[in-house]
């Protein structure tokens, strides 16, 4: 398959991970207990609980000291919702900035990463450090998340593309490079969120790819943000 024709595409988290993880967990422990009562309660299957049942669990794993050790722990019996908001689908310019698009499309891979690596050479679980409302979302620090890291996949800054330069930052879901001046491409990107406001980072940022499936996701995005960022 041709670059050109290629899309890539980013899954979008949005919420505490750790409390996810956290609830996760406790309804593991609520499906654990269900499985180890259910034939003595005549319990019905684990995602078809009713209420009566729910109570009965909750009870028995309330009352046993062996499971509730100093009435610290909890147990869920509903699944926690996930934290997936959606999919942006991007399709990148690869025939006027290759480097930029080949940075990100292996980046969104990570299939350059070396085993063990750290950290890894991977947009995963890579957040949006900087939300500005209708304006942009930066994110692509794999290294420390909050925009101070994350180099090139060649381990370096690489040069702006100048095709990339002359795109007009006019438009919603357009995807472009984050840099810190002249020359210093990373891993950190940036999506417009606004038609007006990006348009004078012209020439000054490498515009390299347009979302084209997914902008719902990007307006999830936006109302995460800050004026500050």
């Amino acid at each position: 398959v041709e670059m050109e024709k290629k899309k890539v595409w980013l899954d979008i988290d949005i919420g505490d991970k750790k409390v996810y993880e956290k609830e996760k967990e406790e309804y593991e422990l609520g499906r654990k207990l269900h499985e180890s009562i259910q034939q003595s309660y005549g319990l019905g299957d684990f995602g078809s609980l009713s209420d009566n049942e729910k109570e009965t669990i909750q009870s028995v794993f309330d009352n046993d000291p062996k499971l509730n050790k100093n009435k610290t722990q909890s147990i869920r019996l509903d699944p926690p919702n996930s934290l997936t908001v959606g999919r942006i689908e991007i399709q990148l310019f690869h025939s006027e900035s290759p480097q930029a698009c080949k940075n990100f499309y292996n980046l969104c891979t990570g299939e350059l990463s070396k085993p063990n690596q750290n950290p890894p050479l991977h947009y995963k679980n890579c957040p949006f450090h900087r939300i500005i409302p209708n304006t942009l979302a930066q994110g692509g620090d794999y290294a420390r998340g909050d925009g101070s890291g994350g180099e090139s996949i060649w381990g370096k800054k690489f040069n702006d593309e100048k095709e990339g330069l002359k795109r007009e930052l006019d438009e919603v879901g357009l995807l472009a490079m984050a840099n810190r001046g002249k020359n210093s491409n990373g891993s950190q990107f940036f999506f417009v969120l606004d038609n007006e406001k990006c348009k004078k980072l012209k020439g000054k940022h490498v515009v390299f790819g347009k979302v084209v499936n997914g902008l719902e996701v990007l307006k999830k995005i936006n109302e995460q943000g800050t004026e500050s960022g």
